[in-house]
């Protein structure tokens, strides 16, 4: 499973996930997937998005890092965090809240929809 995640720049959901691999003519369940899908988030190696009420899954890279989410193609780039972190430290000690990771999510517009503009013709 994790071979047919490798490379993705767009998350996948366990059912668009589980389509593939039965075209390929892997014989696996979608049970099998869905957990699977999860076990791997678990230990770190994918990370999840929620898009419109569906899970998607995608490979992670570990440590400190931003995913880049536009909102117009799905498309997901990976940037490492320069910082140490602090500005998110000092953000959950004022509120007292522990974050889950040192992971983070920016949604915009990547610069190819930029180009494209909003009618898919161009800026």
């Amino acid at each position: 499973m994790l071979e047919a995640l490798d490379g993705r720049r767009r998350p996948i959901g366990a059912h668009e996930l589980y389509v593939e691999l039965a075209g390929r003519g892997h014989s696996v369940g979608m049970s099998t997937v869905y957990r699977t899908l999860a076990a791997l988030a678990d230990a770190g190696l994918l990370h999840v998005f929620i898009h419109d009420g569906e899970t998607r899954y995608r490979p992670c890279a570990p440590g400190r890092h931003y995913h880049l989410v536009c909102r117009r193609c799905g498309d997901v780039q990976e940037h490492p965090a320069a910082d140490d972190g602090a500005w998110l430290d000092a953000i959950a000690a004022e509120v007292d809240f522990e974050p889950d990771s040192r992971q983070a999510e920016v949604y915009g517009v990547c610069g190819s929809c930029l180009r494209t503009g909003p009618d898919g013709l161009g800026g």
